[in-house]
Formats: structure tokens, C-alpha cells, sequence
């Protein structure tokens, strides 16, 4: 009799036991949607930004809990969620854009044993307060973001006004320029002159509403100084102006600091007895530095090209040929072959001085800049080997 009070009294203590660490339930949230006014001038991008920034605003779930259900609820883009008992319980809000409605879609799981994936709201389950907490988060939601659309939209409204008037404000800026170097001719300086102001914000006007920006800050800045012109292309020191529009300068002075000029020529000619060498070199716009280089034997016997090197100021390319299958490059009697770059071509080679490097620094208008090449070539029947040198130097005066 004594053993059986004991097993009885066992079964009845698992029992609660089983009760206790296997949950009652979560609840079930409300049903949940709410209308909001549509503003005109509101884009569905901007309301999805400020509806996830009202959902950012409203604090955390904590639950009333120690141990590994402790850990407080987690906002991952548009969905909140919580870690409970036996569940992952999650939310996800959106704005409707149709119909200017946020909804709530339920997207918990059960996570335990057999059922995962299966109902999170099952009797093993518990959310320790977590729908209690939801069905208040989702109405101090619809109160934030409706009243963020509401400031928004008169923000948005105060920016496009702001930006106008700046627009108009930028028209009375005077552009000076002081070229510090005293490098540059007046006609180049001249053409900088005819450098456009423009202003922006540093963001949109969603941005910066949401940065608790004000609306009617702006940034002067230049927008054609950095291009090259002509042969030159000039560094100036940043002097943007940033200030609301009602306190813009009447004047802006850039100091240009460095000056950098391409001493390329438009074209390169030399031979000697056998052969005549063109180089062809593109303007400063263009992809590449080089166009062509045109190598003709003035001869009645077969010659072959082993190396082309290439000379820039003090840059020496021992060879800048890129042939397919690196086979030489054979030329027939009386005859020429053109290389160019780009895959496309049979007799390939590589753009030099590469469109980084064919800017250089001026130090001074007088200075001069090597410039020129070496081939290398065989006559095939002599079994002569030959070299035609030829570098010359260039100044800015060479360039009208």
C-alpha cells in the first residue's frame, strides 16, 4: 500500500511538473489595420521609410522573465519578433499604398519537437506577454506614423520652397578663380570662368527629416572647375559653402593650386633606312592615349618587330607590344602594319602612357617632357638586328 501511495504520489507530481515547464498558450493578437490620411506629396518609398522609422521609435518589448526568455523583442526591417517558449513570434507591419492602410501580418512559428512550423499559439507555447505588448505597439504605431506623414508632408513642402529660392540665390554669386601657380594662360582661365555654381543637400528631403535636418540648408559647390580643358586640367582647394540659402556669399573664390597639361603630341613621326614609324595619339577626352602606331618597311626584304619602348617624361615602358600567341610581327617588303589597342585587333598593344598617367604635373610653363620610342626590329634575311631610336622633348609652347 505504502508503494503505491509512492507511485501515485509520482504520477501526480510529473503531472504538475509537465504542466509547469510545457506552457498554457500564447494569445492570439488582435486583429489589426489601420487607415491613414494620404498625402499628395508623399511618395511610397518616403511613406515606407517613415513607417519604419515610427516602428524604430517605439521601445522594446522586455519580458517579465529571467533566464534564456529574457531577451528583449528584436526589430529587423519591418518585422518585430520574440524568442518564447516552444515559438519565434513575429510581426510584420506594412503601409498599404492603395489603400493607405497599415496592416499586420502574423508571421510566428512554432519551434519545438515535431510541430516546427506548425501553429505558435499551441498549448506548448507561451509568449510571456508578447501579444499584450503587440496590441499596444500596433495602435502607438498608427498614432506615430500618422503624425509623421502630417510633418512630413509640411516639411517636404517647406524644403521644395527652400530649394527654389536657393536656385535663384546661386544666380547672384560672383565665381572668382586665383590661379596660385601662374601657369595658366588667360584663355583657360577664362574658360574656368564659365564654371556653373550649383547647389544640393547633403540628402533628400526624407533623409533629412529623418536626421532631424533642418530644410533649408544647402551646399555651394562648382560643378565643371575639375574637368580638363583643352590640354590642361587644374586642382583647386574646396571652398564649398554650406549655409541656408538666405546667408549665401555674394562671391566664391577658388584658388587653384596645381595645374597638370598633356604633352602627348597629336602625332609622333621618325624612320631611318628601313623603316618609317607614325604614332597617332587621341585627344584628351578619349578612353585611350594612343590611336595607332603605324610601322611601314621601306624595304625589299622581310622584317620582323621584336620590342616597341615606350619614353615619358621619366617613365621608359620597355614594351608595350601585347601580341595574340606572342608571336613577332612580320612584315612584308614595301608594306606596314598598324597596331592599336583592344582585343579586337590582331596586333594589340597596350595604351601608353595609360589615360591616368598621360596628365602631368606642371611646375613650370617652361619645363620640357621626353616623349618618344624604340623599336626593335630583325631583318630577316641579313639576320641583322636594328634599333630605331627616337625621343624628343616637349613644352607648353610646343602646343598652340
Amino acid at each position: 500500500m505504502k508503494k503505491l501511495s509512492s507511485i501515485l504520489t509520482a504520477g501526480v507530481m510529473g503531472a504538475i511538473m509537465a504542466i509547469s515547464f510545457t506552457g498554457c498558450g500564447a494569445n492570439i493578437p488582435q486583429p489589426y489595420s489601420a487607415k491613414v490620411q494620404n498625402y499628395s506629396n508623399i511618395t511610397n518609398s518616403e511613406k515606407n521609410k517613415l513607417l519604419l522609422n515610427s516602428m524604430k521609435s517605439i521601445k522594446k518589448f522586455y519580458p517579465d522573465k529571467r533566464g534564456r526568455y529574457s531577451s528583449p523583442s528584436k526589430l529587423r526591417g519591418d518585422t518585430i519578433s520574440y524568442y518564447g517558449l516552444n515559438a519565434t513570434f513575429a510581426h510584420k507591419f506594412t503601409i498599404n499604398n492603395n489603400s493607405n492602410e497599415i496592416t499586420r501580418t502574423d508571421v510566428s512559428r512554432e519551434t519545438h519537437g515535431n510541430g516546427k512550423g506548425a501553429d505558435a499559439y499551441g498549448a506548448l507555447t507561451d509568449d510571456f506577454g508578447f501579444t499584450d505588448y503587440i496590441n499596444t505597439y500596433q495602435v502607438d504605431l498608427s498614432n506615430k506614423f500618422s503624425n509623421s506623414l502630417e510633418r512630413y508632408s509640411q516639411f517636404k513642402i517647406s524644403y521644395n520652397k527652400h530649394k527654389k529660392n536657393a536656385n535663384i540665390k546661386k544666380e547672384e554669386i560672383r565665381i572668382n578663380f586665383n590661379d596660385l601657380t601662374s601657369i595658366l594662360p588667360k584663355s583657360i582661365l577664362d574658360e574656368i570662368s564659365k564654371s556653373k555654381i550649383t547647389i544640393s543637400n547633403s540628402s533628400s528631403a526624407i533623409n533629412l527629416f529623418l536626421n532631424g535636418k533642418q530644410a533649408n540648408v544647402f551646399t555651394i559647390t562648382s560643378n565643371a572647375i575639375k574637368n580638363a580643358i583643352d590640354r590642361y586640367k587644374v586642382n583647386y582647394k574646396e571652398n564649398s559653402y554650406s549655409d541656408s540659402y538666405d546667408k549665401f556669399p555674394s562671391n566664391i573664390t577658388y584658388e587653384i593650386d596645381k595645374v597638370y597639361f598633356n604633352y602627348l603630341p597629336i602625332k609622333f613621326i621618325t624612320s631611318d633606312d628601313n623603316i618609317d614609324i607614325e604614332v597617332k595619339n587621341n585627344p584628351l577626352g578619349s578612353y585611350d592615349s594612343i590611336e595607332y602606331i603605324k610601322v611601314y618597311n621601306k624595304t625589299k626584304e622581310f622584317i620582323e618587330i621584336d620590342t616597341i619602348a615606350g619614353y615619358y617624361s621619366e617613365n621608359v615602358t620597355d614594351n608595350i607590344i601585347n601580341i595574340k600567341d606572342m608571336k613577332r610581327v612580320k612584315i612584308s617588303p614595301m608594306s606596314y602594319k598598324i597596331f592599336k589597342t583592344g582585343y579586337s585587333y590582331e596586333y594589340r598593344i597596350n595604351d601608353y602612357p595609360s589615360r591616368l598617367n598621360r596628365l602631368l604635373l606642371v611646375n613650370d610653363r617652361n619645363q620640357k617632357v621626353n616623349y618618344g620610342f624604340s623599336i626593335g626590329y630583325k631583318m630577316i634575311n641579313q639576320n641583322i638586328i636594328k634599333n630605331l631610336y627616337k625621343v624628343n622633348q616637349y613644352s607648353i609652347k610646343d602646343f598652340k
